[in-house]
């Protein structure tokens, strides 16, 4: 989901926009669908969410508009959660409101991992069974296994590590 801009009142309403939209998609697409299924129930429904979208805004003093449209997407790597998933690309549902000029934030759909507050650390278990299903096993425990740690050249050396 890609904000109009990223002044505070724009990601605020990208994150409502975003709740909104999940709750619509889960709604429409239902459980236990495979990814092609999904693709088509958003596809389908695309114009009837930006409508939802953009009325929502409307409501909320904004006026710019809502474009959603299954892509293909750069993304750095990703810790979500205990999962990190390696750079790549990816196909996305891309949700940009207005110019799309702000931050983005990201979920998966399918599998869905969806974050809805920054209190998740733990992919849920529902979650880590499906995306199981759909990379394999062995893969799934790669990206449980992939941990990037994040060090400091000149900390490292006041601290006399290698």
């Amino acid at each position: 989901l890609l904000a109009n801009s990223n002044s505070a009142a724009d990601q605020k309403i990208k994150l409502q926009v975003r709740d909104l939209l999940l709750d619509a998609i889960a709604e429409s697409a239902g459980a236990g669908q495979d990814k092609a299924s999904l693709c088509s129930c958003i596809a389908s429904h695309s114009s009837e969410w930006e409508s939802l979208a953009e009325s929502y805004m409307a409501s909320c003093g904004v006026s710019y508009g809502a474009r959603i449209e299954i892509a293909k997407d750069v993304f750095p790597s990703k810790a979500y959660g205990n999962l990190v998933f390696p750079a790549g690309t990816y196909d996305t549902v891309r949700v940009t409101l207005g110019e799309g000029r702000g931050r983005n934030w990201w979920c998966l759909i399918y599998p869905r991992l969806c974050f809805v507050d920054a209190t998740h650390t733990v992919v849920p278990e529902s979650s880590l069974r499906e995306l199981e299903e759909l990379v394999g096993e062995d893969d799934c425990e790669e990206l449980k296994d992939s941990r990037t740690e994040i060090r400091f050249f000149l900390l490292d050396l006041l601290l006399g590590k290698p």
